[in-house]
């Protein structure tokens, strides 16, 4: 076997221990490579972004359960910023219009009373039913409360009887309550004791059901001395009579008192006919678009002695 030369074999050697040790060193290398941090460059201001790859690479993406130290941009914290909630003390919701809508049709409030009126200035009408409380007058009631209209109720001492309930309601709803006899004669065909045994048999029966009356109206208008004598309160008679009680026509009705209605008027009606008692809307509606005030016969009178005959309240001069 031939030998090489020995300058020839010791530089072999040499290049072979150097290949060797290159590959013992590579794998370490690598693994410092991977796990030597990666620490961000600040940009300088103007420079470009970094190449999404290099981010991309180079970044690693914070899971759900790691804390995040970012600023988020504006984009992301208009995002994720609730609306102060209406549950929040102080807050307030704005509704929207149909619910706004909604509210009031079911919030809104009765128009005021006229309480406090001064007829003196004010064009007020009085309007005045008579002869219930009957099968009608809790739809009336009703009407004038749904119009904020108050009036004044003459009433049977007999049909109270009848009604008491209603006697109550028409009193807490801040309308007047007279009387108007106990059984509706025509007073100036009774004798003096006669008389007087109707006046004050009303007075009792509506005073029983719960409410004192103030005022008193002989029927048919129709008084004497001594009505004036037994009758306690002040008689009140009208100025306007819608004869509703023989027309039986809401149509009239409506008509008579528009046409024929002025300040301190005080109308006649009855609210025994549901003739008279359809009319009443349109009535309140007609008179207060003409400038009119409805108010109860006291608040265009005042406090008269007791037999004055009134057929009209104040008015503006």
């Amino acid at each position: 076997m031939s030998l090489l030369p020995l300058g020839s074999w010791r530089a072999d050697r040499l290049l072979a221990a150097r290949l060797l040790a290159a590959l013992c060193v590579l794998p370490v290398l690598a693994s410092c490579a991977v796990t030597e941090p990666v620490r961000a460059v600040p940009a300088r201001p103007g420079a470009p972004a970094a190449h999404p790859t290099t981010t991309v690479a180079r970044t690693p993406t914070p899971t759900p359960s790691e804390p995040s130290n970012a600023t988020p941009s504006p984009a992301l914290t208009t995002a994720v910023t609730p609306a102060p909630s209406s549950s929040k003390p102080g807050a307030r919701s704005t509704p929207s219009p149909t619910t706004n809508a909604a509210a009031q049709a079911t919030t809104r409030p009765a128009p005021a009373r006229p309480g406090g009126t001064d007829c003196a200035k004010a064009a007020c009408v009085a309007l005045t039913f008579d002869d219930g409380p009957g099968p009608h007058t809790a739809t009336l009631l009703d009407s004038l409360d749904a119009n904020g209209a108050t009036v004044t109720f003459f009433l049977r001492g007999d049909h109270a009887e009848e009604h008491p309930a209603l006697v109550r309601r028409m009193a807490k709803a801040g309308h007047e309550v007279g009387s108007h006899t106990y059984s509706h004669p025509e007073l100036t065909r009774l004798d003096a004791a006669q008389q007087r045994s109707q006046i004050e048999r009303g007075v009792q029966a509506i005073t029983d059901a719960g409410v004192t009356p103030t005022l008193f109206r002989p029927p048919y208008g129709a008084y004497d001395a001594t009505t004036k004598r037994y009758a306690g309160a002040p008689l009140v008679l009208w100025g306007v009579d819608t004869r509703d009680w023989k027309t039986r026509s809401t149509e009239t009705t409506v008509t008579t008192v528009l046409n024929e209605a002025h300040a301190g008027s005080i109308v006649l009606m009855h609210d025994t006919h549901p003739t008279t008692v359809a009319a009443v809307p349109r009535i309140v509606a007609g008179l207060r678009e003409r400038g009119y005030t409805l108010v109860r016969v006291s608040d265009m009178v005042g406090d008269p002695a007791a037999g004055t005959v009134i057929t009209h309240g104040q008015h503006p001069a």
